[in-house]
């Protein structure tokens, strides 16, 4: 079977997988706007969040039959992974370590 799924949702990026010393830290903005920008991705993917997708479902022999799909995805990560994640943001985007942890705000 085929399945086709739209779906409204935001990207992970993928360099948060990376190790970390294989990640360029190369300054795009300043300490002060890296420090808000990552706590506010945190804070957002903290959040829980609802997926919905609507599409279509081929069979072999043919037959189009609709399909939909709802999930929800609720963030469990611990206090210090959150940490880790605010310092890694704020180290690739201001190329500096932040001022404050997060579990500090």
């Amino acid at each position: 079977m085929q399945y086709v799924k739209i779906i409204s949702s935001g990207i992970l990026a993928l360099a948060a997988c990376a190790p970390k010393d294989q990640i360029q830290s190369i300054p795009t903005m300043s300490l002060t706007d890296a420090m808000q920008m990552c706590r506010a991705q945190i804070e957002s993917a903290s959040k829980p969040k609802t997926e919905f997708g609507l599409g279509v479902e081929v069979g072999s022999n043919g037959h189009v039959r609709p399909r939909s799909d709802l999930s929800l995805t609720v963030d469990i990560s611990s206090p210090k992974q959150k940490d880790k994640r605010y310092v890694r943001c704020v180290q690739q985007n201001a190329g500096l370590d932040p001022t404050d942890s997060y579990s500090a705000l």
